[in-house]
C-alpha cells in the first residue's frame, strides 16, 4: 500500500454504532481511534468515509516519518495533486529549535489548509509507527490545532495520544474513540459471519455464538477463525491446536516482530510462565523495566 493509498475494502459490516461515535467526535477537529493490532481501525475509517461520502487524503504513516521532513513533503505533494496549490520544497527540520519547530508546523499547516476550500478529511493511519519522534508528534499537534472548520482529521494508532496532546484533549479539539468500543458486539459478530457466507459455510445461531465467544469480539481473531474452522461447532474445540498456531503466527508478525530486540528478549524469557506478578517478571529477567514493558504492551496492544 502506497503512502497515499486508502485501503481497498472487501465486503465489510457497516458499523453504524461506531459511525455515530465518529460523527459525534468530529464535532471536534480530530478523532483519535486507538486499538490493538487487528482491532479494525483502518477498516472502520475506510468504511466510515465511504458511508458518509467524505472526501479524504489518506496518509500511511511508517517509520520513515520519524523524520517529519518527508511527511511534510508527502502531504504537500498529495494535496497539490488534487488542488491548485504548488508542491514547493521543504527545508530540513533537524536544525530548528523546538520552539521554532512548533512555529514552523503551525505556519506549514495554515498554508496547507489554505489551499483546501471544500470539506476534507485528513487520515493518518498507523500513527504509532512514528510517535516515538518528538518532531512527528509536534507535526500532528499542529495539524490538529490549525485545522479550520472545513478540515477534520482521523488518526488510527495502536496507542492512545501521548502527553503532547493533553492540551488538545482538554480544549476539546481532539476526541479519543475508546479501544473498548472496537470489538464486535455479539450482534455485530453474527452479522459479520453472515456476510462471510458461503466461504464460512452454514452455521446455526448457537455455532455462530460460539465463534463470537472464541474470538471475544476481536475482528482479526474472528476473521482468522472463519477462515480456519469448519462449519460444524462440534469440531471447533477439536481444531483448537491449529487455531492457536494461526493466531500465534498473526501475533508474531503483527506484534512480536515489531518490538525492539531488548523487548523481544524479555518476552522470550517470560514466555514459559502461564502467569506472573510484576516482581516475578523483574526478578526472572533481572530487569527493573520488565513490569513497565509488560504494562505498556498490555495498554497499547
Amino acid at each position: 500500500m502506497g503512502k497515499f493509498s486508502s485501503p481497498r475494502l472487501p465486503r465489510v459490516l457497516v458499523r453504524e454504532r461506531l459511525f455515530r461515535l465518529v460523527d459525534d467526535g468530529l464535532q471536534a477537529s480530530a478523532v483519535w481511534i486507538a486499538g490493538c493490532a487487528g482491532a479494525g481501525k483502518t477498516t472502520l475509517i475506510g468504511s466510515y468515509l465511504d458511508s458518509r461520502n467524505l472526501a479524504a487524503f489518506w496518509y500511511q504513516v511508517d517509520r520513515g516519518d520519524i523524520d517529519a521532513t518527508g511527511c511534510c513533503h508527502f502531504l504537500r505533494q498529495a494535496i497539490a495533486r488534487q488542488t491548485a496549490a504548488a508542491a514547493g520544497s521543504m527545508l530540513p527540520l533537524d536544525a530548528l529549535a523546538s520552539a521554532d519547530l512548533r512555529a514552523f508546523f503551525r505556519h506549514y499547516f495554515a498554508d496547507l489548509y489554505g489551499g483546501l476550500s471544500a470539506p476534507t478529511t485528513l487520515v493518518f493511519d498507523n500513527a504509532q509507527e512514528a510517535l516515538s519522534s518528538p518532531t512527528f508528534r509536534a507535526l500532528l499537534v499542529a495539524a490538529i490545532h490549525e485545522a479550520p472548520a472545513n478540515v477534520h482529521l482521523l488518526i488510527a494508532s495502536r496507542v492512545r495520544p501521548p502527553t503532547d496532546f493533553a492540551r488538545l484533549l482538554g480544549n476539546g479539539d481532539l476526541v479519543v474513540l475508546d479501544p473498548d468500543e472496537l470489538p464486535f458486539s455479539e450482534e455485530e459478530s453474527l452479522a459479520v459471519q453472515r456476510l462471510a457466507r458461503p466461504q464460512a459455510g452454514t452455521r446455526s445461531l448457537s455455532e455462530m455464538g460460539r465463534l463470537h465467544q472464541l474470538s471475544r469480539g476481536w475482528p482479526a481473531g474472528l476473521k482468522l477463525l472463519l477462515q480456519l474452522l469448519p462449519a460444524q461447532a462440534s469440531q471447533l474445540d477439536a481444531d483448537a491446536t491449529a487455531n492457536q498456531e494461526a493466531l500465534f503466527a498473526y501475533l508474531a508478525g503483527e506484534i512480536f516482530e515489531q518490538q525492539a530486540a531488548a523487548v523481544q528478549h524479555l518476552l522470550l524469557e517470560l514466555a514459559h510462565l502461564p502467569r506472573m506478578s510484576a516482581r516475578m517478571a523483574e526478578e526472572l529477567c533481572d530487569s527493573a523495566q520488565a513490569a513497565e514493558v509488560l504494562a505498556t504492551m498490555h495498554r497499547d496492544s
